[in-house]
């Protein structure tokens, strides 16, 4: 790491302790991730935005004193880029992302099971299977969606993902991304994360929402792997980037870190008893209600 690459991860981490935001990209573990961090926080320093209107949430936000804006410590959800922009405090973000292949296989499953997703109806209705859901184009999600949202394209545009969209997403990754994770090392994400924002106890957890599914290749046809890359390429592109940048950072956490690893995976799977009563006892809906008010326009 060069000397300007160290003095703007001291920007970040700064930043980040005065406002941390999430960018939630859907189906790559955002859900456990933003459990872990919320927690970490009063529910009044916490805002979880509903994916379905972020930008009207933002802009209800936006109409807040600003004293009461400043008071957010944790912003998350599938929320657009340049969201701290917005906000009176420095901010820095975080997130995470997954696989291209394995991402769409997951959104697949999720979105045929869960009825009120906006993919549902369109998979139910025409009888969609794995392989035909991969090749349908039904939503910019399967059209290099992660580099999109890191581009900050709109979600809603069907625009095709471009070179610049690309380079632009690689900017803000390298500019103002405290820390771009890796579902597939959701473990060495939290410890780097905690390591980053100074957090003297060890980020233990439960997993949420994830269900367990066939391996990729057992799934998927040649020729639906096929139409998946071509129509991917900035995406895989994009992968291998944040893939090459983590590794980056695990060399740069020293030999220590994977023996730090491993004891976490342990003592975490050890306390699972224990963290589901905790999370029991103190249930997320504590951290959502400042949301709901904010929805509410109260």
């Amino acid at each position: 790491m060069n000397a300007h690459s160290e003095r703007n991860e001291e920007t970040l981490c700064e930043r980040a302790r005065h406002c941390l935001l999430l960018l939630h990209i859907p189906k790559t573990a955002g859900t456990s991730l933003r459990h872990v961090v919320m927690r970490r926080y009063a529910p009044s320093q916490v805002l979880v935005l509903d994916g379905l209107h972020p930008e009207k949430d933002l802009a209800a936000l936006a109409r807040r004193p600003p004293a009461r804006q400043q008071e957010l410590k944790f912003i998350s959800g599938h929320i657009p880029w340049g969201a701290g922009e917005r906000l009176p405090m420095p901010s820095a973000c975080i997130t995470c992302l997954r696989d291209p292949l394995e991402r769409m296989v997951s959104l697949y499953f999720y979105s045929k099971r869960t009825t009120d997703h906006y993919l549902h109806q369109a998979i139910v209705n025409r009888s969609l299977s794995l392989d035909d859901f991969l090749c349908s184009e039904l939503s910019s999600e399967l059209l290099n969606g992660q580099t999109r949202l890191l581009a900050g394209v709109d979600p809603a545009s069907a625009a095709p993902c471009t070179e610049e969209m690309f380079q632009t997403a690689i900017r803000h990754l390298d500019n103002d991304v405290l820390l771009a994770g890796l579902s597939s090392h959701f473990d060495e994400t939290l410890l780097l994360l905690a390591r980053k924002m100074g957090w003297r106890t060890r980020p233990f957890y439960r997993a949420l929402n994830v269900r367990k599914a066939p391996s990729v290749p057992e799934q998927i046809s040649p020729r639906a792997r096929q139409a998946v890359l071509e129509c991917n390429r900035y995406e895989q592109q994009l992968y291998q980037y944040v893939s090459d940048r983590f590794a980056a950072e695990i060399r740069k956490a020293g030999p220590a870190f994977v023996d730090e690893v491993r004891r976490f995976r342990r003592m975490n799977a050890v306390l699972q008893p224990l963290i589901r009563l905790k999370w029991a006892m103190v249930p997320a809906k504590r951290w959502y209600a400042f949301g709901k008010t904010l929805s509410e326009g109260a």
